[in-house]
């Protein structure tokens, strides 16, 4: 039985150790880094109406609240019965709500 609660606590650690590693990782890359990684790996941010950055999943949006600082959540947006989610604010990330004038080519 002993052995069962050292083998479990050891895990335990293990877990714990790799978790903070990938905290630590996170942390240290920029905003655009960690920004560049959900385009690649999720989805783009898109503008509707000059509010950006959009997400259609709610899941991708808290996860760039949350590598760029944030609190981990998102608010909805919604436009021709469509909902979109961004990032609650946060120092590092700016969020235009209606003014956002994307680049012309």
């Amino acid at each position: 039985m002993k052995n069962n609660k050292k083998m479990l606590i050891a895990i335990s650690l293990i877990v714990l150790l790799v978790l903070v590693g990938l905290v630590v990782y996170l942390s240290t890359k920029s905003c655009k880094e960690n920004m560049d990684y959900v385009a690649r790996k999720h989805e783009k941010p898109m503008v509707v109406n000059g509010y950006y950055p959009l997400y259609k999943k709610e899941l991708t949006s808290n996860l760039v609240s949350k590598l760029t600082g944030g609190d981990g959540k998102s608010h909805q947006h919604k436009f021709d019965n469509l909902t979109y989610y961004m990032p609650n604010q946060n120092n590092a990330l700016k969020l235009y709500h209606g003014d956002y004038k994307e680049e012309s080519s």
